[in-house]
């Protein structure tokens, strides 16, 4: 369970969350300066752990373990003895444009589905080079800027024409 602990200093009140890492040992996050950030920090460490807190406030956990940008580097490094440099150069582009950059810094054993659904929510949400290009070619041909695109099962979709199949089971038309 983690604690709030208030500090008084010259320039008023701070706060700082404590909380119990693996070895029971009682550590605090980095100070908050309203109490508020700090109860949804402890809300935080109370329901999915310390690490993930300290790294919704860019605080690094210390820890032994590997993170993925550590064992991608060496993934690639065995990779190379097989691959050319630029399929190598090919996939350090792709995961630091992409995966890297988020997921990175994390150790490998703390990354959970809620992380990687959190990516791939973000990831769907960036703006790719074929959409920068659509956009200029709309705005330079006089179109109105689209609205939002709305996700839609095609399944769900009113418009979708239903087939429909006679009972005999033949599909002619």
């Amino acid at each position: 369970m983690a604690t709030i602990q208030t500090r008084k200093n010259k320039t008023g009140e701070t706060y700082r969350v404590g909380y119990y890492d693996e070895n029971g040992k009682l550590k605090f996050t980095p100070t908050f300066k309203n109490k508020a950030g700090a109860e949804k920090i402890a809300h935080i460490v109370d329901t999915r752990g310390a690490e993930a807190a300290l790294r919704l406030i860019g605080a690094k956990p210390k820890s032994n373990a590997v993170t993925l940008r550590e064992w991608f580097a060496k993934y690639l490094e065995r990779k190379s003895l097989f691959l050319e440099a630029g399929t190598i150069a090919g996939y350090q582009a792709e995961a630091e444009r992409t995966w890297l950059g988020r997921l990175g810094d994390l150790p490998i054993e703390a990354i959970t589905r809620t992380d990687v659904y959190d990516w791939v929510r973000w990831q769907a949400e960036q703006e790719t080079h074929r959409s920068k290009q659509r956009r200029v070619r709309e705005k330079s041909a006089g179109m109105k800027k689209p609205s939002p695109i709305k996700r839609v099962s095609p399944a769900n979709d009113p418009k979708r024409p239903r087939a429909t199949v006679a009972r005999t089971g033949n599909c002619d038309p």
